[in-house]
């Protein structure tokens, strides 16, 4: 029952990611959510009572959502590196989600399952410490697409990691482009 608290809440926050990372940034989010997760770990890791420990696997699995989906994001903002680095990140994931669980076991073996837990801390501080590695690329006025593929902004300020407003997007695969370009 605790695991499917702790995916519940990823779930949650995995449905509201994309405004909160459209309103504060995909490095503001990142760091957030990665303090968030090392504090809702550290809670789970070392909590007296099993209530705490509940409380501490939500927040975990809350700051836990969106790493995946913003270090992908990340990953694919070079267009023509992005199949690449995509499935490096992918690969990774898929590594980490294989190897983690034996390696806590044998961790659990020493000093108890949710003591071995702890040990991911270490990761997490370091992931909270290179969060600034996703900031979304800076675009060059000369490396804008034409006026006619801009895309209108909402109204309000835009993220500190965004790109600057002078310079349109890059159109993504379901982007209409106009007759005259098509032309």
């Amino acid at each position: 029952m605790v695991f499917g608290t702790f995916v519940a809440a990823m779930t949650v926050v995995r449905i509201l990611g994309t405004r909160l990372i459209d309103r504060f940034g995909r490095v503001r989010v990142l760091r957030v959510s990665g303090l968030v997760s090392l504090a809702g770990l550290l809670a789970f890791g070392l909590a007296p009572s099993f209530p705490l420990a509940v409380v501490g696997v939500v927040a975990w699995g809350v700051g836990a959502a969106l790493a995946v989906p913003i270090g992908i994001a990340a990953a694919s903002d070079d267009p023509l590196r992005a199949a690449g680095r995509v499935s490096v990140v992918s690969s990774f994931s898929s590594l980490a989600s294989i190897a983690a669980p034996p390696l806590l076991g044998l961790a659990a073996e020493a000093m108890g399952a949710r003591h071995a837990l702890v040990l991911i801390a270490f990761a997490m501080v370091l992931s909270v410490g290179l969060a600034a590695q996703v900031a979304a690329p800076r675009r060059r006025s000369d490396d804008a697409a034409p006026a006619s593929l801009a895309v209108s902004s909402q109204a309000g300020a835009a993220p500190a990691d965004a790109a600057p407003e002078s310079v349109p997007p890059h159109p993504g695969p379901s982007a209409r482009l106009p007759e005259e370009v098509l032309a």
